[in-house]
C-alpha cells in the first residue's frame, strides 16, 4: 500500500492581504487567487510553494455560502492524497484505530478533535483520491 501523500497545508487565516503581500510581494511565491471557497463563505488563495500548496482560507460573512463553523486563526487542515484504489483501505485502518472519520462527497476527514490530542493542533485530516493540489471543501 503507497502512503498517503501531504499535498496541501491550509490555516484559516483573519485577512488575505498581509499573507499575500508575505508570500508573493515579499517572498516571491506564485499566487492562485483570491477565489471564493466553493461551499464555504470564505475566500482562499493558494500559495506555490513547490510540491505542498499552502492554502490560506479567510472567512467572511457575505452569505455567499456556509458560514465557517470555526473561523479562528490557525493552522485547519493537512491534506492528503493517496490511489483511489486504497482510499477505503487507509479509511478502515483509521477507523480500525479508533479514529472518528466522516465522509464529504469524494473525501473523508479525520475528526480535528482527534489530531488535537496526537498534535496539539485542532486541525483536521483529509484524504482525497489522486494528487489534485486544489484545497477540497471544509468539512
Amino acid at each position: 500500500m503507497a502512503a498517503p501523500q501531504l499535498v496541501s497545508i491550509e490555516f484559516t487565516v483573519p485577512d488575505l492581504g498581509p499573507c499575500i503581500a508575505l508570500f508573493r510581494d515579499v517572498l516571491g511565491m506564485t499566487i492562485r487567487g483570491p477565489e471564493r471557497h466553493p461551499v464555504l463563505d470564505a475566500s482562499l488563495v493558494q500559495v506555490e510553494t513547490g510540491a505542498i500548496v499552502l492554502t490560506l482560507l479567510c472567512p467572511t460573512d457575505t452569505g455567499d455560502g456556509v458560514p465557517h463553523s470555526f473561523p479562528d486563526p490557525r493552522l485547519s487542515q493537512l491534506n492528503f492524497a493517496l490511489p483511489a484504489d486504497e482510499l477505503a483501505a487507509v479509511r478502515s485502518r483509521l477507523e480500525e484505530a479508533g479514529a472518528a472519520v466522516v465522509d464529504h462527497r469524494e473525501l473523508f476527514v479525520v475528526d480535528p478533535e482527534l489530531v488535537k490530542g496526537l498534535l496539539g493542533a485542532d486541525a483536521a485530516l483529509v484524504f482525497t483520491a489522486g494528487v489534485d493540489t486544489a484545497p477540497p471543501a471544509d468539512p
